[in-house]
């Protein structure tokens, strides 16, 4: 059995007078027994979960390089079912043998890696060992069920009877009128959700449906109290899209669309379904490249690029040559212009930028002779000019920076190293030594939206990365260490998704969930195994793969990567930037030739079909 076309909604509540948020989702969902559509009384029942967690873990282990490899189990993992495959990385003396070994397990968890082979011409340290995941052991946290709330793995002791016509059902999820349905409680909505439904023929007895279905952006409108400051009237048909286009298609009759005509939309519409239009399943539209105007900049990488939210723009960055650049453009991808920025930011590679919201603020590098900079300076969009930042109490270099909306954050090798920078007054505050983690470099960092997350890095030996890490609230001005992680990281880019840090790419991975203070592993199948840079799209992990020129996908829900080849390879150490609908890629090198060219991604979008009869 199976649910096919599923619809989500809201029902919508209130009175004349008073704006009010709804209480239920109405689901329309498609049931078939045996690959024939079910025709009559079913019985149901309903929960909402999130993505779930994957209790298993994979196993570790580092190879140690003396011509030929021993290798030592630095986690044994958990979950795994029969021994994984090990995988050994190639020698790096081409004419060398590579090395093999095998695993063995106990009580579900690697005890021991075997060598069976110790291979020859190895010289650098460590070895990369590859341990196969084992099978996932998905747990569910569960929000809500027809039953009341339950605890993960359970099935809901009560069920809803329901009419089903030809296959297709629909029920009033979260409203106490129906018989057995417990209501909601909107703080649930905080979450990313997915709805799971089992099914009862009468005959087979209860089935899990498969699979789960996300919720579209709908429900999460029963946190939005402020309806109820809106006026009534105020918000028509004719100021929603999809209203408009309902309206002008129920105005002409639907003449503008004829009999079997399709209409495309981005998201669910029960505007078009009250039109008289049936949803007729989805249109996915595959990703695209476009190559964009060179620019009036001489080539370069390591420059910085940030997105004001109409245009982005690069400053500074080199070449091989000592001296970096001391320029920069602005680009404006509707219009495809170039326009250069007066000079005033300095001359400097390898450094930091953040927009403000109405300025760029470019920070540290490296400057004229390679020397390192404790400087920075602003640039106005608005006046199309610079203006020097305060130095005094500004720290030396800096490895991370965050903009926390009303501050800049510089996060350096050393607790020392670290400072706040404050646009509004121009001036310098120290850091919280107290709890910060200890003096690193080449460490992971993300901003949450209230906390900078710190993890991983190298601490002393270049050769030894931690898997060790800590949270800074600005607010308190205070550190709080998180929970190790199973494997170390190093040099490793990380996004922020909204709930969760992922550190990305480098042939090995993890998650870590701030509100729970847990890390879980992603997949590695087709992770990239050399990665610089990386960016959120709001749904995707979208990776730069500065080995093989080109970007890699990661979608979490389904703990899925792909590969995307462009048309012309991507520079390695090029900018990248996430515009809201496509990402930018500028700069870089490949072979040994250095990049002044804008490439641009559009990710693919799966749109709604619906169909008048």
């Amino acid at each position: 059995m199976k649910s096919l076309a599923p619809l989500l909604s809201f029902i919508i509540a209130g009175s004349a007078l008073v704006a009010q948020v709804p209480q239920h989702i109405s689901y329309q969902g498609r049931v078939s027994v045996n690959g024939v559509n079910f025709h009559g009384t079913g019985e149901f029942k309903f929960a909402l979960v999130d993505s779930g967690t994957n209790l298993s873990q994979t196993a570790t282990a580092t190879g140690i390089a003396t011509a030929i490899v021993s290798v030592n189990l630095i986690s044994g993992g958990s979950g795994y079912a029969t021994p994984p495959v090990v995988t050994i990385a190639p020698p790096d003396d081409p004419e060398g043998v590579q090395a093999t070994a095998t695993a063995t397990i106990d009580g579900g968890v690697v005890t021991q890696i075997n060598v069976t082979n110790p291979g020859s011409g190895y010289f650098t340290n460590p070895v990369q060992v590859i341990i196969a995941p084992p099978p996932e052991n998905i747990e569910h946290q569960v929000y809500w069920s027809n039953a009341g709330d339950l605890a993960p793995g359970e099935v809901p002791d009560t069920s809803v009877s329901l009419p089903v016509d030809k296959g297709l059902y629909s029920a009033r999820l979260g409203d106490t009128a129906v018989a057995n349905m417990a209501a909601f409680n909107p703080d649930i909505f905080y979450n990313p959700l997915f709805l799971r439904v089992w099914f009862n023929d009468g005959i087979n007895g209860f089935q899990q449906l498969t699979p789960d279905q996300q919720l579209a952006s709908a429900p999460y409108a029963m946190q939005a109290r402020l309806a109820e400051t809106v006026p009534p009237g105020s918000i028509t048909s004719a100021k929603l899209a999809a209203g408009a286009a309902a309206a002008n298609l129920n105005a002409t009759g639907q003449s503008g669309v004829a009999q079997d005509g399709v209409v495309l939309s981005s998201t669910d519409s029960p505007s078009l379904v009250s039109a008289g239009f049936v949803r007729a399943g989805t249109l996915p539209v595959g990703g695209t490249w476009d190559i964009h105007p060179i620019s009036p900049l001489a080539p370069r990488y390591r420059h910085s690029a940030v997105w004001t939210g109409t245009e982005m723009i690069v400053w500074g960055g080199s070449t091989f040559s000592p001296t970096p650049y001391g320029d920069g453009a602005r680009y404006d991808p509707r219009t495809r212009q170039w326009t250069a920025l007066p000079p005033g930011g300095g001359i400097r590679s390898s450094h930091h930028a953040v927009w403000t919201g109405t300025e760029m603020i470019v920070w540290g590098g490296f400057g004229d002779g390679g020397g390192s900079l404790n400087s920075g300076a602003r640039y106005n969009l608005t006046s199309d000019s610079w203006s020097a930042t305060s130095t005094v109490g500004a720290p030396s270099g800096g490895r991370a920076v965050v903009w926390t909306g009303n501050e800049m954050i510089i996060l350096g090798d050393t607790p020392a190293g670290d400072a706040r920078y404050s646009p509004a007054t121009d001036s310098w505050a120290p850091i919280s030594g107290a709890g910060s983690p200890l003096a690193r470099t080449g460490f992971s960092s993300v901003w949450t939206g209230s906390e900078v997350i710190v993890f991983g890095g190298y601490v002393s030996d270049f050769n030894s990365p931690v898997n060790t890490g800590a949270k800074y609230n600005p607010t308190t001005n205070a550190w709080t260490p998180i929970a190790p992680a199973v494997s170390a990281s190093q040099s490793r880019p990380a996004v922020w998704t909204g709930t969760q840090m992922i550190v990305a790419g480098n042939g090995a991975g993890e998650v870590y969930t701030p509100a729970s203070n847990t890390w879980k592993f992603y997949s590695l199948i087709s992770c990239p195994t050399v990665s610089s840079s990386a960016v959120w799209t709001g749904s995707e992990l979208m990776v730069l793969n500065d080995a093989d020129e080109q970007l890699s996908s990661y979608n979490p829900p389904f703990d899925t990567w792909r590969t995307i080849m462009p048309d012309i390879g991507i520079g390695g150490d090029c900018s990248i930037i996430w515009t809201g609908s496509e990402i930018l890629l500028f700069g870089g090198e490949i072979g040994g030739s250095h990049l002044n060219r804008l490439l641009s991604y559009h990710p693919p979008k799966n749109f709604i079909m619906y169909r008048r009869p």
